[in-house]
C-alpha cells in the first residue's frame, strides 16, 4: 500500500498515511490536531541496480569509475 504525504491546515506540519491508491484523494484528518489536511507533492529518488550492481562508468552524475572523485586524488585508484 503507498504511503502518501499531507500538511495540517492548522499546524502546517507534514505527515504520512498508508492508503490504497483509490484513497488517494480522500478527506484526511491531521493524527495530531484532527483539522483537515491535504496531500502534498512527495518527492523521492529511486535507485536500481543492475545485474553487475552498481557502476560508476554508467552513473548519472557524470563521474568516470576511480572512487569518490572520478580517480584523479587517487583515492579509488586501482592496484594492479
Amino acid at each position: 500500500m503507498p504511503i502518501y504525504e499531507y500538511r495540517c491546515a492548522e499546524e502546517r506540519k507534514v505527515f504520512q498515511l498508508r492508503r490504497p491508491m483509490s484513497g488517494l484523494d480522500d478527506p484526511a484528518a491531521c493524527p495530531d490536531c484532527g483539522a483537515p489536511a491535504k496531500r502534498v507533492l512527495s518527492l523521492f529518488a529511486p535507485l536500481a541496480r543492475g545485474d553487475g550492481g552498481w557502476s560508476a562508468e554508467n552513473d548519472s552524475f557524470g563521474t568516470s569509475a576511480g572512487g569518490c572523485c572520478g580517480g584523479s586524488c587517487g583515492c579509488g585508484a586501482s592496484l594492479n
